[in-house]
C-alpha cells in the first residue's frame, strides 16, 4: 500500500514538473536539438521555427512572458516543429545563419535553408501573422523547390518567399526560372524579368533593378509590361537617390500611361 502511495505520488510530482517546464516555455513544446527537430520535420512535413535567445538577453525574456503565452501564438505553433536554441551553448548555429541580433527566430525548411526570419522583440500580431503566411504555403513550397526543371514551379515558390519576407530568395529562384524558360514565349519572359526585377529592388538591389525595368520599358512587347517597368524604374531610380533620372523616369509614365503616374502623385 505504501509502494503504490509512494508511486502515485512520483506520478503526480511528474505531472506537475511537466506542467511547469510547460508554463515556463509559455505552453509550446521547444525542442532544444537542432537536428532531432530537422528530422522531425522531415517526419511531420512541418517546418521548423528556431527562437535564438540568450541568458543575458532582456528582450528574449520578454518574449517568454508575453509573445509565447499568448494563446494564438501557442495554437499557430501547431503547424511548426518548435526548437529552442541558446546562443551562448551553440556558437555553431549562430554562425552558420549569422545572427547577429537576439532575439531572432528563423523559419526553415526540412532541409536547414532559410524560409524568412524575425529579429527583435515581436508582439503576437505580427507574429500570429508571419506563422500563417509561412505554413500556409509551406507544403506547396516544397513540392516547388523538389528538383523539378519546372520554370513555373520555381515561380510558385518565388512568390512565396516574397510573401513570406524573403526576397533574396526569390531572386534566386527567379533567376532559375528564367533560366529555363529561354525559348518561351516573349509575354512569359518578360512577367518573369519583371518579377526579379521587383524582387531585386525590394532586397536593396536598386541598380541591377534598375537596369533591368529600363531595358524592359523600351523592349517589352505589351503596354503592360512597359507601364510596369517604368513605375518600377522610377522606384528604383529613386532608392538610388537618382532624383533626375527617376523624373524623367515619370515623366515617360505620366506621358503613356497617366493612370500608373497617379500614385506617384
Amino acid at each position: 500500500m505504501k509502494n503504490s502511495v509512494f508511486v502515485i505520488f512520483l506520478m503526480l510530482l511528474s505531472a506537475s514538473g511537466a506542467a511547469s517546464a510547460a508554463d515556463e516555455a509559455g505552453g509550446i513544446p521547444w525542442i532544444t536539438g537542432s537536428s532531432k527537430a530537422l528530422k522531425e520535420a522531415h517526419d511531420s512535413g512541418r517546418p521548423v521555427i528556431a527562437d535564438l535567445w540568450a541568458v543575458w538577453c532582456e528582450p528574449c525574456k520578454l518574449m517568454e512572458k508575453t509573445t509565447f503565452r499568448d494563446s494564438r501564438v501557442i495554437e499557430a505553433f501547431g503547424a511548426f516543429v518548435p526548437l529552442k536554441v541558446d546562443a551562448d551553448a551553440d556558437t555553431l548555429f549562430v554562425e552558420r545563419y549569422g545572427i547577429e541580433i537576439f532575439p531572432t527566430m528563423l523559419f526553415l525548411n526540412e532541409r536547414g535553408e532559410e524560409i524568412t526570419r524575425l529579429t527583435g522583440l515581436v508582439e503576437a500580431d505580427p507574429l500570429v501573422a508571419k506563422l500563417a503566411a509561412v505554413s500556409g504555403g509551406y507544403r506547396a513550397y516544397l513540392e516547388q523547390i523538389a528538383g523539378r526543371d519546372d520554370p513555373q514551379a520555381f515561380k510558385r515558390a518565388a512568390v512565396y518567399m516574397l510573401e513570406v519576407g524573403n526576397p533574396d530568395e526569390a531572386v534566386k529562384l527567379l533567376r532559375k526560372a528564367s533560366k529555363l524558360s529561354r525559348g518561351a514565349e516573349a509575354i512569359e519572359l518578360e512577367e518573369l524579368e519583371l518579377m526579379l526585377a521587383e524582387a531585386m529592388l525590394s532586397c536593396g538591389r536598386s541598380g541591377a533593378a534598375a537596369k533591368e525595368f529600363e531595358r524592359l520599358a523600351e523592349s517589352a512587347t505589351c503596354d503592360s509590361s512597359r507601364g510596369r517597368a517604368l513605375v518600377g524604374l522610377v522606384r528604383a531610380e529613386r532608392q538610388r537617390g537618382r532624383d533626375e533620372q527617376a523624373e524623367r523616369a515619370l515623366a515617360r509614365l505620366r506621358q503613356d500611361f497617366p493612370e500608373l503616374a497617379k500614385q506617384f502623385d
